[in-house]
């Protein structure tokens, strides 16, 4: 009878070991479903239903002169998921494969590198246009809009 106890001990012993419990995803969490559909941890986006953490990219105005301006950019490797405003108000609006970004300063200084871009995936998205305005409205001929980090 001892024996039979003792296979049996070793036997479950060894498919224990074998199982390992996967881990749970809590909705809202990094790699898991987003809850309630869109929503999910605090510095995650919800991407095609999973939560993912984005990557920070800087939009840049290299005129010093521009206080608005209107940029198109093109995913590459690298979706655009949110854009954040530091300073200018702004907007932007998605349409795969397609960001628009508008934003303009809040008084009058230059905008420089005051709105973010979080972007999943690796690369960055390209510039496809861009037109910037000075502060009496005129459109500034050559204002150069970059995307980095």
């Amino acid at each position: 009878m001892s024996m039979r106890w003792m296979s049996a001990a070793l036997i479950t012993l060894a498919l224990s070991a074998c199982e390992t419990a996967p881990p749970e995803c809590t909705a809202g969490a990094e790699s898991c479903p987003c809850e309630s559909g869109s929503v999910c941890d605090e510095g995650l986006v919800c991407m095609e239903g999973i939560c993912e953490a984005p990557r920070e990219l800087t939009l840049s105005v290299g005129d010093p002169a521009a206080r608005a301006c209107e940029v198109l950019l093109r995913d590459g490797e690298a979706e655009v998921a949110f854009v954040r405003f530091d300073g200018p108000s702004g907007a932007h609006v998605r349409e795969a494969p397609l960001t628009s970004v508008s934003f303009a300063a809040a008084s009058d200084a230059p905008i420089g590198a005051s709105v973010s871009l979080q972007v999943l995936g690796e690369g960055e998205p390209t510039v496809e246009r861009a037109r910037c305005f000075d502060a009496e409205g005129r459109e500034l001929g050559g204002a150069q809009v970059h995307v980095g980090s």
